[in-house]
């Protein structure tokens, strides 16, 4: 379907709801997404939410047949720059806080949401992780989390993190065993903000997010550099796509 708006009690609902794509993005979806964040940040609620529809991602990030049809430079800098760029500011410069219901796997992009979010409650099941690195590619995790020993683990092995794995290193703050949790734990959260002063949360969220930004994009341009290459493409297609085709 696309990007579903909905309203909670207290935070508004984004949905990425792309099931046959593993809840991925292509150009359009990057643009909606961003559009629908931006509508959710307008609304009267105390909160954004963001999930993936369906019981088993959230997002599996940037889709891997978009990024084998990158042939320039030019095609890269939209994906990567302009196209993620505008899901960070959509999310950073909203001046209400965003939490991130992960619902199932989040790599990639989907992880860069997660981290982005100024708040995560995850299912007991979830997965997260970067692993970019397979097809050639420099994570996106690399100017946004923290560089020790489990994140280079992340990067160079792609390894992926349980969500209590996630949430012992601070990128979760609570796990639940049920989607029903997971979002009535997510609107307690929002509960708990609506009670704070409403002009205090937009400066602290401004104040953060335009620094964070400013490296975002910078590691955004190197991200748009490195997929240009040939060599992801033909890793992508080697070692993905005619699997999935079933040619290989």
């Amino acid at each position: 379907m696309g990007v579903i708006l909905r309203e909670g009690k207290h935070s508004a609902w984004v949905i990425i709801d792309r099931q046959e794509k593993a809840n991925s993005f292509d150009e359009a979806h990057l643009l909606e997404f961003s559009e629908k964040l931006v509508t959710a940040c307008n609304s009267g609620k105390d909160a954004v939410a963001i999930r993936g529809a369906g019981e088993k991602y959230f997002s599996t990030g940037i889709d891997l047949e978009v990024v084998a049809g990158i042939s320039s430079l030019e095609d890269s800098y939209r994906v990567f720059v302009e196209g993620m760029g505008k899901v960070f500011e959509g999310i950073l410069l909203c001046d209400k806080p965003v939490i991130a219901a992960v619902n199932g796997y989040a790599l990639g992009l989907g992880f860069e949401i997660v981290q982005a979010s100024d708040l995560a409650v995850a299912l007991e099941t979830a997965k997260l992780g970067a692993p970019a690195m397979r097809w050639g590619m420099i994570p996106p995790v690399t100017p946004m989390l923290y560089y020790n020993k489990i994140a280079a683990e992340m990067v160079f092995a792609s390894r992926l993190l349980t969500a209590e794995e996630a949430r012992g290193l601070g990128l979760v703050n609570y796990t639940v065993k049920t989607a029903g949790e997971l979002e009535d734990k997510v609107e307690s959260l929002a509960s708990k903000i609506s009670e704070t002063e409403k002009w205090a949360r937009s400066l602290a969220k401004k104040t953060i997010g335009v620094k964070r930004l400013e490296e975002i994009y910078e590691g955004l341009r190197l991200i748009a550099d490195a997929a240009a290459r040939r060599e992801v493409s033909s890793r992508i297609e080697e070692f993905f796509l005619k699997k999935k085709r079933g040619t290989s």
